[in-house]
């Protein structure tokens, strides 16, 4: 608020300013800690569960025969696997927002991958 003096009268003015870069600002600034939060939980709360069930349907595909039972630990493979590689995209694209991100190129399967697929 200011005072000024017109024509020997004085007159209050009320300046308003455009608060709205600055309320991007703070917004954007909520978000990204929140991102880092949720990227700090998912690597540390879904990695390893996701890992250990991986690693559970292999000893289960080794001490079985039964090709029923076979089938259905393959599918908890194959549904534990996609997650897994979904985590990791969440956590790969949080590693490129802060420009630490590093190739990390796999030699795969193709023919496995799509019979997976199927």
């Amino acid at each position: 608020m200011k005072t000024l003096i017109f024509n020997d009268k004085e007159c209050r003015i009320l300046i308003l300013k455009n608060f709205t870069s600055a309320f991007r600002f703070r917004k954007a600034n909520e978000m990204q800690q929140k991102m880092h939060m949720l990227t700090t939980t998912v690597s540390h709360e879904m990695r390893l569960p996701l890992e250990s069930v991986l690693s559970i349907c292999r000893v289960l595909l080794f001490a079985t025969t039964n090709k029923q039972f076979i089938e259905l630990v393959k599918c908890i493979q194959s549904a534990a696997k996609i997650l897994l590689c979904r985590v990791n995209d969440l956590l790969d694209s949080s590693t490129m927002e802060k420009g630490t991100f590093t190739k990390n190129l796999k030699v795969f399967g193709l023919a496995e991958s799509v019979a997976e697929i199927v």
